[in-house]
């Protein structure tokens, strides 16, 4: 038995004004540790308004000093995309001067990193969790050692991610740790059946040594949404950003008929994988709409519909690319008949796109449907495929941005701005481009479209 420790949640969010304040996912850990009545502290930081890392970061470090100066911590951080100059800033200062608990690094920075190359991107580590961390962080809490998913620095890495199940969760809706306000983000499965190279939620790959408690999606337990469902309409929540990757792929049917019979009324976003959408879905999504006058927003993340882009981006195993995007503008053509509201979005900078080739994605989308459409910039996202393979298809990335786009969506992170097939003027058009897309509609701030 390892010894056991007080974990101290430090959380670093890009937190958009109608957010919550805590976090979906720091919500769900402190739910599990209150549950299983763990001693605990948390910490939740903004990021998204600092113009410069190291105010923040000087704060966050005055109060570890301050408060958890010794080794009976763990410093918890999740890595994400968006938060690593904070991430790294007080890391380094935390090794330099010896802090003298653990530091405990989780999160998609090291959900994905292949075996053996944690230490490599995180040298001030000294526990590292691979996949969702609830199950892991009270483990580690309880001083249990050989944790499924849990890496300890400087020593053998089997790689393998968490045990972690969602139907093992409790609600941290439910239990209070969450409160009720308009907009919430909601989860009903996690995992995605899909593999696309440019995604943090594409599952391990076959020949990774990931257990198949991860590799397989995970679903809510029935009463629990059904539950969570009352408990929004009860609370007077009319606006759900539901996190599902691909919420059409499993159980979306039956979650669209336990908000028509709670008599969810509000505004819901729903990412949608777009060549599975069926009839039957578009129906109980009518029938939501028309029974309680729900608003339901349907996003679909289409990327790009030319067949060799989506070759080289793997949006599909074994299956015919030209098939593929004539089945995608079919089943938009069928939501835009039935005048669903629902919204497709972009990547350009992909590798072999051109302007001309980005160009031709929106003419098509534009001449089958009359939703909403939204660009973004690609992001290499680490331990994806595509991160790999930056060299191999000639991706350079770029962080000093000088375009109104990237002020729109996130500073301090890198995105391609070069490819043998796009210079930083055909860039610089593109994001052009999607910037007057992004003027013909709302801004997107709900779940982000990943399906």
């Amino acid at each position: 038995m390892l010894r056991s420790r007080i974990p101290i949640l430090i959380s670093l969010d890009h937190i958009r004004p109608k957010d919550p304040r805590l976090s979906l996912g720091v919500a769900s850990i402190i739910s599990h540790l209150s549950h299983n009545k763990i001693e605990y502290n948390a910490h939740s930081y903004n990021i998204a308004q600092e113009v410069q890392v190291y105010p923040l970061a000087r704060n966050i470090l005055d109060t570890i000093w301050s408060q958890y100066n010794d080794s009976k911590y763990d410093l918890m951080f999740g890595g994400f995309v968006w938060n690593e100059p904070f991430l790294k800033t007080i890391l380094r200062e935390l090794k330099y001067y010896d802090y003298p608990g653990r530091i405990v690094i989780a999160g998609p920075q090291v959900s994905y990193v292949e075996k053996g190359e944690l230490e490599k991107y995180y040298p001030e580590g000294d526990v590292f969790i691979r996949g969702y961390a609830e199950q892991a962080v009270l483990e580690l809490a309880e001083g249990k050692d050989n944790i499924l998913g849990v890496h300890l620095a400087n020593t053998p890495d089997k790689g393998f991610h968490t045990s972690t199940k969602l139907s093992d969760l409790s609600s941290p809706f439910l239990d209070g740790t969450l409160e009720p306000q308009h907009f919430m983000r909601w989860e009903t499965t996690r995992g995605c059946p899909y593999s696309c190279s440019f995604c943090q939620h594409r599952d391990p790959s076959p020949s990774s040594p990931a257990n198949k408690s991860w590799t397989k999606i995970q679903h809510s337990q029935r009463d629990r949404i059904q539950s969570e469902i009352e408990w929004f309409v009860d609370n007077n929540v009319h606006d759900l950003a539901v996190l599902d990757p691909t919420f059409n792929t499993l159980n979306g049917n039956m979650v669209l008929d336990f908000l028509e019979r709670a008599r969810f009324s509000g505004k819901i976003s729903l990412q949608c994988r777009p060549e599975r959408i069926t009839e039957a879905f578009l129906d109980q999504v009518e029938s939501l709409s028309k029974t309680t006058g729900a608003e339901v927003v349907l996003e679909f993340g289409v990327q790009t519909l030319d067949p060799e882009e989506l070759l080289h981006i793997e949006r599909v195993r074994n299956a015919n690319t030209y098939k593929l995007a004539e089945k995608v503008l079919h089943k938009l053509a069928l939501v835009n008949q039935r005048r669903i509201k629902h919204e497709v979005s972009l990547i350009f900078g992909l590798p072999l796109q051109t302007v001309e080739s980005f160009q031709q994605t929106i003419l098509k989308l534009q001449e089958t449907t009359d939703g909403s459409l939204v660009a973004f910039p690609l992001m290499l996202l680490r331990g994806t495929p595509l991160y790999y393979q930056k060299k191999k298809f000639g991706l350079i990335e770029g962080t000093d941005i000088a375009h109104p786009l990237i002020d729109r969506i996130q500073k301090f992170i890198p995105h391609v701005v070069t490819s043998p097939s796009m210079s930083y003027i055909d860039w610089n058009t593109m994001a052009n481009i999607a910037v007057s897309l992004q003027d013909q509609t709302e801004p997107k701030e709900e779940s982000g479209i990943h399906a």
